[in-house]
């Protein structure tokens, strides 16, 4: 999971829990003095415990080491952090909203977009639908691509969320 977006993007999967205390995502702190003022979570139901919620959650944080303020996010066992603008600092988000990711090849700037299945048009909502067979099938595409270089990746739909 994840890994052709690894690939492309300097950001790399954490090895934190939710249920872990929050470290500042910013390189030269990683202070574990941290405040969080607000907390936002979706309401979907079927928390099993915090290491597994369903729910995203956001926290709110300010670093007193650094002076700095960030967001924790997490869902399904994922831990992310991003800055006020949806930069991701740390970590892989595994979550539609669409997020700024730095590019290996040239640190442009990396941004998630969703198509019609012509790969051109844009979508304002993701949706699939059912075929005779029984399967899902989407009816949309999902790609990544450099503001600076142009590269493009194409990933499956349903393995970042």
């Amino acid at each position: 999971m994840f890994q052709k977006l690894i690939d492309f993007v300097n950001q790399t999967r954490l090895d934190e829990k939710p249920s872990s205390p929050p470290i500042c995502p910013y390189d030269r702190c990683q202070s574990f003095d941290i405040d969080s003022y607000k907390t936002r979570t979706t309401l979907l139901g079927g928390e099993q415990g915090i290491d597994n919620n369903i729910n995203h959650t956001w926290k709110s944080c300010y670093c007193n080491k650094c002076g700095l303020s960030f967001v924790r996010e997490t869902k399904y066992g994922n831990v992310w952090y991003t800055d006020e603008y949806n930069n991701v600092l740390a970590g892989i988000p595994n979550c539609f909203e669409n997020y700024i990711y730095t590019h290996k090849g040239c640190d442009g700037n990396v941004n998630k977009n969703y198509t019609q299945l012509d790969g051109i048009t844009n979508v304002m909502t993701l949706h699939s639908s059912v075929a005779e067979d029984g399967s899902l099938q989407d009816e949309y595409r999902t790609f990544y691509h450099c503001d600076k270089c142009t590269t493009k990746i194409e990933v499956n739909n349903h393995e970042y969320f």
